[in-house]
């Protein structure tokens, strides 16, 4: 299979972000982010860790080397936010740019 035919498959495809708070990611970031953690621990397929629920919001900020730009609120993060009155947004990085 090659890299455009790849891309196209896995375009709108997100990955579970594990934790508090719980939500979603690219696919696209969380194969960047298991790039680098790859690099330090092998033996699990991006695959697997999606699988298994995912990076938590520190472990992708880690692997990243930032928070991760494409964060959407899971369904439980989504009532939390509702419930203070918190709008959802995308996690922006610390200067304010996505």
């Amino acid at each position: 299979m090659n890299a455009e035919h790849t891309a196209e498959k896995d375009a709108g495809r997100r990955a579970p972000v594990n934790g508090i708070p719980r939500g979603t990611i690219a696919w696209w970031e969380h194969e960047k982010a298991w790039k680098a953690y790859n690099r330090r621990h092998s033996g699990q397929s991006a695959e697997r860790i999606a699988e298994r629920g995912g990076f938590g919001i520190e472990e992708l900020t880690f692997q990243l080397g930032h928070l991760p730009t494409t964060w959407e609120p899971g369904p439980e993060a989504r009532r939390q936010m509702e419930y203070f009155g918190v709008e959802p947004t995308r996690v922006t990085s610390p200067g304010g740019s996505e």
